[in-house]
């Protein structure tokens, strides 16, 4: 049960990351459209914190494979966690835009 509860919170990590690509591909160009004048300072805080995400969250898989077998679910659950707040916020503030 275990491991399939971690397979499941991989699974959800991998399809939001695919889409925390896409937003952050539209952020980035979005930032320098008229229509974002005023948001460009949520824009560019919601980029920065998207990048230091991207350090720890490698830094998370990296420990999540040297890790004991018993951490692993937990280590997932934080993963998929903070990486749904990243997207979340991201995600918002594109609907701000459209």
């Amino acid at each position: 049960m275990e491991n399939g509860y971690c397979f499941l919170l991989a699974a959800v990590f991998l399809i939001e990351s695919f889409y925390e690509v896409r937003l952050y591909a539209f952020l980035q160009v979005a930032i320098h459209h008229p229509r974002a004048q005023g948001k460009q300072e949520q824009i560019k805080r919601v980029i920065y914190w998207e990048r230091r995400w991207n350090w720890g969250s490698w830094i998370l898989i990296i420990l999540l494979l040297f890790a004991p077998g018993r951490y692993n679910t937990l280590l997932m659950a934080v993963i998929t966690l903070i990486e749904t707040i990243v997207v979340y916020r991201m995600d918002r503030i594109k609907q701000q835009l459209i």
